[in-house]
């Protein structure tokens, strides 16, 4: 079971005459008295045991049934969840009728009103339905299985000619530019030469110059990830809103009932160190003033003083692409319904290439969070956690 709590001084109740505040949200008002919300916590604030649709078949009156015992416990709201079966992948274990169908919106649309009737939140998880190369799930049909979403790896090859030298190098599927760069002293130097013109037919041919130097040449590609989505594509986080959130919308006569949430259990996007976009090099230059080419094989060797450089501003891109790309635009959709945004960060702020930037990712949460596996709670991972939601504002902590 999960716990939906606030920071401490954050648990509150809307102040008389006041504009009432979404469900979940906390009262800023300076004359706020917390004393009455920690005895009587407000809607929104309380246990929200995951509510499994996993197993036998889905039944409305059924569903109804356990809403309204739920709500006879104190309840305040619950999390729909799905798990996932032993086969390899670890895939949605699905009952029927099937997420998304005609016939789960039916369901779906009457335990949401319900909710909103007994003044009760609802929300989804994430959790098996958005999970990358994870066998068959919602995610899967919506999204993965389009290659142009898929995410992008960069990679390189390396290869060292000897002045005056005449190579021919194999540029396989997916290169996309070749570089020569001078090497002094066993370090390869920054600023280079543009080869790609020369690659043709799968192949490039160069001779390096007959100077004393030694050389080397690097053909630079991406590879595609099928499963999975890539979040520095340019509308990527739109894509999902589309497909995902706003369905919740579209299938409740524009509104979202009592869904006061939707929480996302250990999101995985990305490629971690080399996620890579086609238009990634053109934005580095426009937003750190150089070439990225003339410094990129610096990404996987030395190259004397520019390299720390070289990776903190690729990282930066990076992220930043993801923020503006995939995160903002999710978080904006649910922020402008008053809809709470949790998560359980993948890595929980141990990975520091799950996203690129543990805190610029994760404040794009509403409700930024953690899990604490087999109970133990971890001090360091809720001081990160509040730490987020303070420097960013967000109105919760999960």
């Amino acid at each position: 079971m999960k716990i939906l709590a606030s920071i401490v001084l954050l648990l509150a109740t809307s102040p008389a005459n006041a504009t009432p505040l979404p469900t979940g949200y906390p009262d800023r008002s300076e004359k706020f008295d917390a004393l009455p919300g920690f005895k009587n916590p407000p809607p929104g604030y309380g246990q929200v045991p995951f509510w499994w649709w996993s197993g036998d078949a889905l039944n409305e009156e059924r569903l109804l049934w356990q809403v309204r015992e739920l709500h006879k416990k104190g309840i305040s709201g619950v999390q729909v969840n799905y798990s996932h079966t032993d086969a390899g992948g670890w895939p949605t274990d699905l009952a029927q009728p099937k997420i998304f169908s005609e016939e789960w919106w039916k369901y779906y649309r009457s335990v949401s009103e319900e909710c909103a009737k007994l003044d009760m939140g609802i929300g989804l998880s994430t959790y098996t339905l958005d999970w990358p190369n994870g066998g068959e799930n919602l995610f899967k049909k919506l999204f993965y299985d389009n290659s142009d979403l898929n995410a992008l790896e960069l990679i390189a090859n390396k290869h060292n000619l000897n002045p005056g030298e005449t190579k021919t190098l194999p540029c396989t599927e997916g290169t996309f530019a070749a570089w020569a760069y001078r090497v002094k002293d066993g370090v390869t130097q920054p600023g280079g030469t543009d080869l790609t013109a020369l690659i043709n037919n799968g192949r490039l041919t160069w001779t390096a110059p007959s100077d004393s130097a030694q050389w080397q040449v690097w053909t630079y590609g991406s590879k595609k990830h099928p499963g999975t989505l890539n979040p520095l594509l340019e509308n990527s986080g739109n894509t999902v809103i589309q497909g995902f959130y706003q369905q919740f919308q579209d299938h409740n006569d524009g509104t979202s009932k009592g869904l006061n949430y939707f929480f996302n259990d250990e999101l995985q996007v990305g490629l971690g160190k080399f996620a890579w976009n086609t238009d990634f090099p053109a934005e580095f230059e426009k937003r750190k003033g150089y070439s990225l080419f003339d410094v990129l094989p610096g990404m996987w060797e030395d190259m004397g003083d520019s390299t720390p450089k070289t990776r903190i501003d690729y990282a930066d891109v990076r992220m930043a692409l993801m923020e503006e790309r995939y995160f903002e635009p999710i978080y904006n959709w649910h922020t402008d319904r008053g809809i709470i945004y949790g998560c359980d960060n993948h890595g929980r702020g141990l990975d520091p290439h799950a996203y690129g930037d543990y805190f610029r990712a994760t404040r794009w949460y509403s409700a930024p969070g953690h899990d604490t596996p087999g109970g133990n709670a971890d001090v360091i991972k809720g001081k990160v956690s509040s730490s987020i939601a303070k420097l960013y504002q967000r109105p919760r902590v999960w």
